[in-house]
């Protein structure tokens, strides 16, 4: 297995092989939940770090560099990817917590807004993304925005309601507030 903190390269070799075998179609959706992190092989330690370093990395080998990043979490040496990429590859960033939603605005082509449907909670999310966006000088032009919502589907309310309970009670817990940056 390799190093942990070089996975985010190895995830920038499949997105960009993806991307190839797609059509130029491929997306990179990328995160601070628990399953995006252990996909990774990251810690959940500063994820918003860990995000920005993750994309700089992916955008600076899809552009053909040689990259050697010495990042807090994201480290990688001397490397490239040894095939031509699309540089432009979409990178939408997934969460729900503030630091992670400014990222977004900061540094992605679209948000993955988490759990937060409602009327004041989206209108929340997109503040803290347009707040992002405001910091870095730019434009949300083009800037896209996906719902990522926890369903079930049944003739039975009782039954689709209790299909997503423990879903949405995750959210909930994981959702109180942090001091991590």
């Amino acid at each position: 297995m390799p190093h942990p903190e070089t996975l985010p390269a190895l995830t920038a070799v499949a997105v960009a092989t993806l991307d190839e075998l797609a059509g130029g179609r491929a997306v990179l959706g990328i995160g601070a939940g628990i399953s995006g992190f252990t996909a990774l092989g990251l810690t959940r330690d500063r994820p918003a770090t860990a995000i920005r370093e993750a994309v700089t990395l992916v955008r600076r080998l899809w552009a053909g560099e040689e990259v050697t990043q010495q990042g807090e979490i994201v480290r990688f040496h001397g490397g490239r990817l040894d095939f031509s990429a699309r540089p432009s590859i979409p990178v939408f960033v997934a969460g729900r917590g503030p630091r992670i939603l400014e990222l977004a605005g900061e540094a992605a082509d679209g948000v993955i807004v988490g759990a937060l449907a409602s009327p004041p909670t989206l209108a929340y999310a997109l503040r803290h993304v347009e707040r992002g966006a405001a910091r870095s000088g730019r434009r949300l032009d083009g800037f896209e925005t996906m719902l990522w919502l926890h369903t079930a589907l049944s003739p039975d309310a009782a039954a689709a309601r209790d299909a997503v309970r423990a879903i949405v009670v995750g959210v909930l817990v994981s959702s109180r507030p942090s001091s991590r940056p």
